[in-house]
């Protein structure tokens, strides 16, 4: 038997036993590091004996299944299919949970799940919960290809396995055939009397399913398009670098295999054509089109971040504080603000002089003659409020929140005191895009900040 261990932080995350390799080198050692972050990963591979997996302990519960290769917690390539044993623990390892909160960020996460992937083919990113989990798998493996009269040749069986096959033509099937393995039988051939372009197969013994994989398929002809690209050309530029243009060279064609049908290629090429146009019509939830006198679908994107549970908002708007075409926008958004159940809110803004658009100082007189900002500010003494003048404008607009050590948040094509007279667009930002907008202009607004004022 082999045992896999992930060890990082000196916790182990994974262990992994692999039944049906006792022939093997029992000599097999391997222990391979990785850093993650400032700390190692390790992957760990050696013989055991069989009653390692015994002594397992402290599980709350055990589940048995059959994945097939197409499963990503299946450690074994090609058309393997592994018998699991998977003892579920609640209790995980330290970097993965302690005391209620998960410690380990995103970025190390990702490395970490990258790294096991990699030394032990289980891909865990859809189920990290098995962090901390023992498996134990017993692979089993069959041959199958098509042959050319378009019959199934299966190899590797053994007498008493029976063989189910559901042939198919798109998503239906069209016939299928269940097939007993002779004696000394090397290898099974299954005909189907239908038009046929994948197919399902399942083995048993004894009742017991055995093997199963789905939708196969088979390249019986290849078409490729070569280009032979021509020269490229040089375009001088004044303030970037020159362009290198590639122009378009002489293109071919060629076939490998058996040719389809002239007929099935032009109903390929209609159902390419039509899906193409459907996928056009599919709007995206990550972008908002706002035309002027639409500032209410403007105003609701933005609020319902703003009104989200959040750590820490950020609202960079260098033209937030200026004067026209007046201040009543402004002081909309700020009564939306001080509302908000977050623990910081932070205002980033350019004046270039007090005639155009209030400093900091005036932003902050401004709101305390508000009555209603002022009764939220004396009832909620939690949320501080910061405000930045910069010594130069930062181009786009956006409204960033932070909860914990997440980040998400909108870029605004126009700036808050103008969302009712343009033509603009709010497009949604992922973590990892809201995280590099805050982390590189909070680097920039340390170096240009002008003025600074708490409330």
């Amino acid at each position: 038997m082999i045992r896999d261990q992930i060890i990082y932080k000196n916790s182990v995350l994974l262990t992994i036993f692999h039944d049906g390799f006792e022939n093997d080198k029992k000599t097999v050692r391997r222990n391979i590091p990785c850093h993650i972050g400032k700390n190692i990963a390790r992957f760990t591979e050696e013989y055991v004996p069989a009653s390692e997996w015994e002594q397992g302990a402290g599980y709350v519960c055990e589940e048995k299944a059959l994945l097939h290769p197409g499963i990503p917690h299946n450690p074994y390539s090609g058309r393997t299919c592994a018998h699991m044993k998977h003892r579920i623990y609640l209790e995980k390892p330290a970097p993965v949970q302690k005391n209620g909160r998960t410690p380990i960020d995103g970025k190390h996460l990702t490395e970490l799940l990258a790294f096991i992937r990699k030394y032990t083919g289980m891909n865990l990113e859809n189920n990290p919960e098995y962090l901390g989990d023992i498996f134990l798998f017993s692979p089993f493996t069959v041959g199958y290809r098509s042959s050319p009269h378009d019959s199934v040749i299966v190899s590797g069986l053994k007498q008493g396995m029976h063989v189910l096959i559901r042939f198919k033509y798109g998503k239906g099937i069209v016939q299928t055939r269940l097939v007993e393995a002779g004696e000394n039988t090397a290898q099974t051939e299954i005909e189907c009397s239908c038009r046929w372009n994948s197919h399902d197969i399942e083995i048993y013994k004894d009742g017991l399913l055995l093997y199963a994989n789905y939708d196969i398929s088979y390249i019986k002809s290849m078409h490729l398009n070569l280009e032979i690209k021509g020269r490229a050309h040089t375009i001088p530029l004044n303030t970037f670098e020159d362009h290198k243009l590639q122009r378009k060279g002489q293109s071919s064609s060629v076939s490998i295999g058996t040719v389809p049908e002239q007929s099935q290629i032009l109903l390929t090429q209609l159902n390419r054509e039509l899906i193409r146009k459907l996928q056009l019509q599919k709007p995206t939830d990550r972008f908002l089109f706002i035309r002027p006198g639409e500032q209410e679908n403007a105003k609701n994107r933005i609020a319902r971040l703003i009104d989200a549970q959040s750590d820490e908002i950020w609202l960079i708007d260098s033209y937030f504080t200026d004067r026209s075409p007046g201040l009543f926008k402004m002081l909309d958004w700020l009564r939306l603000l001080v509302c908000t159940p977050a623990g910081r809110i932070n205002i980033i803004f350019y004046s270039k002089n007090s005639e155009r658009a209030l400093n900091t100082s005036e932003l902050k007189e401004y709101m305390r003659r508000d009555t209603f900002i002022l009764n939220r500010i004396m009832k909620n003494t939690r949320t501080k409020m910061s405000f930045i003048q910069t010594t130069a404008p930062v181009h786009d607009r956006f409204v960033i929140t932070r909860t914990s050590e997440e980040y998400t948040g909108l870029s605004i094509g126009t700036s808050f005191n103008s969302l009712d007279s343009n033509h603009y667009c709010i497009q949604t930002l992922s973590h990892t895009e809201a995280e590099e907008v805050i982390i590189s202009l909070s680097d920039w607004i340390r170096d240009h900040t002008e003025a600074s004022e708490e409330l």
